[in-house]
């Protein structure tokens, strides 16, 4: 069923997110929350970098939460405790005594040389049954490969949008799921700037603007909301998790709604886009 699908972005929960650095009020959380418990929807995407994100989830707590959390850049000085210490914080913060899945949010970390302490260690709190499954959010397909071939892991968060398509190229997809590794995906709106209106387009972004003219002309063709299509092209590949970011209740009732719409649209590769400067946001101060 497509809500087992969605994973609720929680980068904005108490913090500026995204392009347009917004942060979703305390009434639109609580509205939030009263949805998603009557929806029965419990997934949700986090971290301790995330300005108290995980201190909200625990105080809306809802039965049966799955919290995704992700580490910061592992200090190299005592691991064991760095990782600990975090991992103890998350479940204090979401008040949960198990949590859904542990990521390092520095992927890189594993091809380090303390790449294996480390994922010992990840390994040692699904053993102890502090978490059900390890894994690695990164913006690189070619450091995935790096990484699933040395390590056993569990998940891969990953970008994959209508404009960045990486993921969908050389049989990526049946390679990753075919070592029984599940596939979240993230950045589905690219934080926000493939709902834009054309003409409002931030000047920083205008070397890209024959992409959104495209994706534009794509969406008014077929009679589709921005929103409709950059969903539907995401469902429309074989992944496991999407992580939605919303802004307010609304949206996230206009996403459901998408997400069970059994329209089928014809999407077309010339949408792509190759340059990492747009489609990974770390670039975007640099521009």
């Amino acid at each position: 069923m497509f809500k087992n699908k969605v994973v609720i972005g929680t980068a904005n929960f108490n913090k500026d997110y995204g392009f347009k650095r917004k942060k979703i009020s305390k009434i639109e959380l609580e509205k939030i929350f009263t949805y998603l418990k009557n929806k029965k929807i419990n997934f949700f995407d986090t971290a301790s970098s995330y300005g108290g994100a995980e201190k909200i989830i625990g105080q809306y707590k809802l039965s049966h939460n799955k919290v995704i959390t992700k580490l910061p850049k592992v200090e190299k000085k005592n691991i064991n405790n760095f990782i600990k210490k975090r991992v103890k914080k998350t479940l204090s913060d979401t008040k949960e005594k198990k949590l859904y899945a542990i990521l390092l949010h520095n992927a890189s970390d594993l091809l380090s040389k303390k790449g294996i302490e480390i994922f010992k260690i990840l390994k040692r709190f699904k053993t102890l049954k502090i978490t059900s499954k390890i894994g690695v959010s990164s913006y690189d397909i070619k450091e995935v490969d790096k990484i699933i071939k040395k390590y056993k892991i569990d998940i891969i968060q990953i970008p994959l949008s209508i404009l960045d398509q990486r993921i969908c190229k050389k049989g990526w997809i049946r390679k990753i799921k075919n070592k029984n590794i599940e596939i979240h995906v993230r950045s589905i709106f690219l934080q926000g700037l493939l709902l834009e209106d054309l003409r409002k387009i931030d000047n920083k972004f205008k070397k890209w603007k024959k992409y959104f003219k495209k994706w534009d002309n794509f969406c008014s063709n077929n009679s589709i909301s921005k929103e409709f299509g950059a969903l539907k092209f995401v469902q429309s590949k074989n992944i496991d998790k999407l992580v939605i970011g919303i802004n307010s209740l609304s949206e996230l009732k206009k996403n459901i709604q998408i997400l069970s719409d059994k329209k089928k649209i014809k999407f077309t590769k010339s949408l792509n886009c190759e340059d990492e400067k747009l489609l990974n946001p770390f670039n975007w101060r640099l521009i």
